[in-house]
């Protein structure tokens, strides 16, 4: 087991530092498993999964155009606008 994130399974505010076994072995049972949460009752469940990955492809597409253009933030000053 790799955990992600430093300390993620230790108990830290136990008195002596410990594993959070129940952690563990819930992670462990979810390992792999990815949900899907909408208001849209009209859709099936693939439909949403589809929709997901689009908008994952449009997102990824976006941050490379982005990059490629080295696009970055803009701020205007204006006298009327308090800065």
């Amino acid at each position: 087991m790799i955990a992600i994130k430093r300390n993620r399974f230790v108990d830290l505010k136990a008195p002596k530092k410990q594993v959070n076994w129940a952690l563990v072995e819930k992670n462990r049972a979810l390992a792999g498993v990815k949900g899907y949460q909408t208001s849209r009752v009209d859709l099936t469940a693939e439909q949403v999964i589809s929709a997901y990955r689009q908008l994952l492809r449009i997102e990824k597409t976006f941050r490379m155009s982005k990059s490629d253009l080295k696009a970055r933030p803009i701020t205007l000053a204006s006298p009327s606008r308090p800065t």
